[in-house]
């Protein structure tokens, strides 16, 4: 009888792109197939897989897992729904006002106010209080009041020319 060496139970892959390592048992089934000469069926009984679990490992083109990249839990809330979330808000006053929990009733999300904050943050989305514009000193509009008194003979497209800020 021929001897057959034992095939390494770790075969260590390359990691590309930060993925994870393949699992040794998917590494060696594919070893054991490919260089001990023994049917699947016995390659299996050898490493202990279940016959259905064997053949999907060798169907599969890669020992590693396809959603690799995809790390923790999946968010509550999709992409899809954030973007509803800001169609929603977008336009009236009165939409960009309302609460977070508000917003997650109109489009039907149920989940709590802090879920949908964070998931509208992570959208590059924030609320917050328009800034007050200062009013005008009395000295400014005393400029003003100068200046449009010296050019008040200008034509209209050389007042839109003016930059108001120069009199601030």
């Amino acid at each position: 009888m021929p001897f057959t060496p034992e095939p390494a139970i770790v075969i260590n892959e390359p990691r590309e792109n930060r993925g994870e390592h393949a699992t040794p048992t998917k590494a060696a089934l594919r070893a054991l197939v490919m260089h001990s000469g023994l049917s699947k069926s016995q390659c299996f009984k050898k490493l202990d897989i279940p016959p259905r679990t064997g053949y999907h490992i060798l169907k599969t083109e890669s020992s590693r897992r396809d959603d690799k990249f995809r790390t923790g839990r999946a968010p509550k809330i999709d992409r899809d729904t954030i973007e509803k979330m800001i169609k929603a808000i977008s336009g009236r006053y009165s939409k960009r006002v309302m609460s977070w929990e508000a917003l997650g009733q109109e489009v039907d999300v149920t989940a709590d106010s802090r879920t949908i904050h964070r998931a509208m943050n992570r959208a590059d989305y924030s609320k917050c209080r328009a800034c007050q514009k200062s009013y005008l000193s009395p000295e400014t509009v005393k400029k003003r009041e100068i200046f449009a008194h010296e050019h008040g003979s200008w034509p209209m497209n050389r007042w839109k020319q003016v930059d108001l800020h120069l009199f601030t």
